[in-house]
Protein backbone atom coordinates (compact mmCIF):
# COMPACT_ATOMS: atom_id res chain seq x y z
CA UNK A 1 0.00 0.00 0.00
CA UNK A 2 1.33 3.49 -0.70
CA UNK A 3 2.10 6.33 1.36
CA UNK A 4 -1.40 7.45 3.22
CA UNK A 5 -2.56 10.97 1.71
CA UNK A 6 -5.28 12.43 2.75
CA UNK A 7 -8.19 14.61 0.84
CA UNK A 8 -11.21 15.79 1.84
CA UNK A 9 -14.24 14.74 -0.30
CA UNK A 10 -18.20 15.57 -0.36
CA UNK A 11 -19.98 13.48 2.35
CA UNK A 12 -22.45 12.84 -0.68
CA UNK A 13 -21.19 11.44 -3.67
CA UNK A 14 -21.72 13.02 -6.92
CA UNK A 15 -23.06 11.98 -10.06
CA UNK A 16 -19.12 11.99 -11.10
CA UNK A 17 -18.35 9.88 -8.48
CA UNK A 18 -20.40 7.20 -8.70
CA UNK A 19 -19.46 7.16 -12.77
CA UNK A 20 -15.50 7.06 -11.78
CA UNK A 21 -16.06 3.99 -9.85
CA UNK A 22 -18.18 2.33 -11.70
CA UNK A 23 -16.23 2.95 -14.64
CA UNK A 24 -12.62 1.90 -12.44
CA UNK A 25 -14.16 -1.48 -11.54
CA UNK A 26 -14.71 -2.98 -14.28
CA UNK A 27 -10.82 -3.54 -15.14
CA UNK A 28 -8.97 -6.35 -13.67
CA UNK A 29 -7.90 -5.52 -9.94
CA UNK A 30 -4.28 -5.78 -9.27
CA UNK A 31 -2.34 -8.04 -6.84
CA UNK A 32 -2.77 -5.26 -4.53
CA UNK A 33 -5.96 -5.11 -4.73
CA UNK A 34 -6.40 -8.50 -4.43
CA UNK A 35 -4.30 -8.92 -1.30
CA UNK A 36 -6.53 -6.23 0.35
CA UNK A 37 -9.69 -7.75 -0.75
CA UNK A 38 -8.47 -11.06 1.20
CA UNK A 39 -8.15 -8.87 4.45
CA UNK A 40 -11.60 -7.21 3.52
CA UNK A 41 -13.21 -10.48 3.19
CA UNK A 42 -11.87 -11.84 7.00
CA UNK A 43 -13.76 -9.23 8.54
CA UNK A 44 -17.09 -8.91 6.90
CA UNK A 45 -17.10 -12.62 6.76
CA UNK A 46 -16.26 -12.48 10.55
CA UNK A 47 -18.73 -10.04 10.95
CA UNK A 48 -21.42 -11.38 9.68
CA UNK A 49 -23.77 -14.87 9.50
CA UNK A 50 -21.95 -16.02 5.95
CA UNK A 51 -24.70 -17.56 3.90
CA UNK A 52 -23.55 -21.41 2.86
CA UNK A 53 -21.47 -22.12 -0.15
CA UNK A 54 -19.13 -18.42 0.26
CA UNK A 55 -15.54 -18.75 0.64
CA UNK A 56 -12.96 -16.44 1.49
CA UNK A 57 -11.90 -16.41 -2.13
CA UNK A 58 -15.27 -15.65 -3.56
CA UNK A 59 -15.58 -12.91 -1.34
CA UNK A 60 -12.28 -11.13 -1.91
CA UNK A 61 -12.89 -11.69 -5.68
CA UNK A 62 -15.95 -9.90 -5.30
CA UNK A 63 -14.27 -7.22 -2.88
CA UNK A 64 -11.78 -6.66 -5.59
CA UNK A 65 -13.07 -4.30 -7.45
CA UNK A 66 -13.97 -2.24 -4.55
CA UNK A 67 -10.52 -0.70 -4.70
CA UNK A 68 -9.60 0.45 -7.61
CA UNK A 69 -13.76 2.00 -7.34
CA UNK A 70 -12.58 3.79 -4.62
CA UNK A 71 -9.48 5.59 -5.64
CA UNK A 72 -11.76 6.53 -8.81
CA UNK A 73 -14.17 7.86 -6.55
CA UNK A 74 -11.76 9.92 -4.47
CA UNK A 75 -9.87 11.35 -7.87
CA UNK A 76 -13.37 12.13 -9.24
CA UNK A 77 -14.35 14.08 -5.93
CA UNK A 78 -14.57 17.68 -6.73
CA UNK A 79 -11.70 20.08 -5.14
CA UNK A 80 -11.89 21.69 -2.04
CA UNK A 81 -11.65 25.37 -2.64
CA UNK A 82 -9.02 27.19 -2.20
CA UNK A 83 -9.27 29.32 1.46
CA UNK A 84 -9.41 33.16 1.22
CA UNK A 85 -6.82 34.93 3.79
CA UNK A 86 -8.24 36.65 6.12
CA UNK A 87 -7.94 40.65 6.08
CA UNK A 88 -4.82 41.82 6.91
CA UNK A 89 -3.17 38.25 5.86
CA UNK A 90 -1.36 39.38 2.48
CA UNK A 91 0.09 42.96 3.85
CA UNK A 92 1.49 41.09 7.47
CA UNK A 93 3.00 38.63 5.42
CA UNK A 94 4.48 40.27 2.45
CA UNK A 95 6.15 42.63 4.60
CA UNK A 96 7.74 39.95 6.73
CA UNK A 97 9.17 38.35 3.57
CA UNK A 98 10.22 42.03 2.01
CA UNK A 99 12.07 42.87 5.45
CA UNK A 100 12.53 46.57 5.11
CA UNK A 101 11.75 46.47 1.67
CA UNK A 102 15.45 45.42 0.47
CA UNK A 103 14.19 41.94 -0.29
CA UNK A 104 11.65 41.96 -3.87
CA UNK A 105 9.17 39.41 -3.42
CA UNK A 106 9.34 36.66 -5.97
CA UNK A 107 6.99 36.22 -8.86
CA UNK A 108 5.85 32.76 -10.40
CA UNK A 109 8.52 33.12 -13.73
CA UNK A 110 11.27 32.41 -10.32
CA UNK A 111 10.55 29.02 -10.50
CA UNK A 112 11.89 27.47 -7.46
CA UNK A 113 11.97 30.81 -5.06
CA UNK A 114 8.04 31.13 -5.97
CA UNK A 115 7.58 27.17 -4.90
CA UNK A 116 9.21 28.19 -1.59
CA UNK A 117 7.53 31.92 -0.96
CA UNK A 118 4.39 29.88 -2.14
CA UNK A 119 5.10 27.07 0.67
CA UNK A 120 6.35 29.85 3.05
CA UNK A 121 2.81 31.38 2.98
CA UNK A 122 0.57 28.04 2.74
CA UNK A 123 2.51 27.68 6.34
CA UNK A 124 2.05 31.13 7.73
CA UNK A 125 -1.67 31.27 6.92
CA UNK A 126 -2.45 28.26 8.57
CA UNK A 127 -0.48 29.32 11.32
CA UNK A 128 -2.39 32.54 11.02
CA UNK A 129 -5.61 31.06 10.94
CA UNK A 130 -4.57 28.79 14.14
CA UNK A 131 -4.01 31.60 16.06
CA UNK A 132 -7.03 33.26 15.11
CA UNK A 133 -9.21 30.07 16.56
CA UNK A 134 -7.00 30.05 19.90
CA UNK A 135 -8.43 34.10 20.48
CA UNK A 136 -11.84 33.32 19.90
CA UNK A 137 -11.50 30.22 21.94
CA UNK A 138 -9.59 31.98 24.47
CA UNK A 139 -12.20 34.47 24.44
CA UNK A 140 -14.78 32.33 24.52
CA UNK A 141 -13.63 30.16 27.54
CA UNK A 142 -12.83 33.77 29.75
CA UNK A 143 -16.28 34.54 29.14
CA UNK A 144 -17.64 31.09 29.96
CA UNK A 145 -15.28 31.75 33.41
CA UNK A 146 -17.27 35.08 33.63
CA UNK A 147 -20.25 33.47 33.87
CA UNK A 148 -19.65 30.18 35.88
CA UNK A 149 -17.53 33.02 38.44
CA UNK A 150 -20.96 35.19 38.32
CA UNK A 151 -23.26 32.50 39.17
CA UNK A 152 -20.85 30.63 41.74
CA UNK A 153 -20.33 34.10 43.48
CA UNK A 154 -23.50 34.03 45.19
CA UNK A 155 -23.74 31.04 46.15
CA UNK A 156 -20.40 31.08 47.71
CA UNK A 157 -21.36 34.90 49.88
CA UNK A 158 -24.43 32.06 51.42
CA UNK A 159 -23.94 31.41 54.79
CA UNK A 160 -22.44 27.57 54.85
CA UNK A 161 -25.32 25.06 56.39
CA UNK A 162 -21.72 23.08 56.98
CA UNK A 163 -19.85 26.14 58.86
CA UNK A 164 -23.01 26.44 61.21
CA UNK A 165 -22.78 22.34 62.29
CA UNK A 166 -18.96 23.16 62.69
CA UNK A 167 -19.35 26.27 64.75
CA UNK A 168 -18.86 25.76 68.46
CA UNK A 169 -22.01 25.19 70.42
CA UNK A 170 -21.96 27.62 73.73
CA UNK A 171 -22.82 26.01 76.58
Amino acid sequence: MNEQKWVMVPSEPTPEIIAGAAIAAWPKASAADIAIAKNAAKIVLMSMASPVGVTLDMLAATLATMAPAYRAMIAAAPKQPAQKPPNGFDEWFNSVEAGDGDIPLPTPSEGKRWDEYVGRRQTALAAWIAATRAEQVSRAVDKAWDRFQSAVKPVAQEPSALAAVEAPHAP
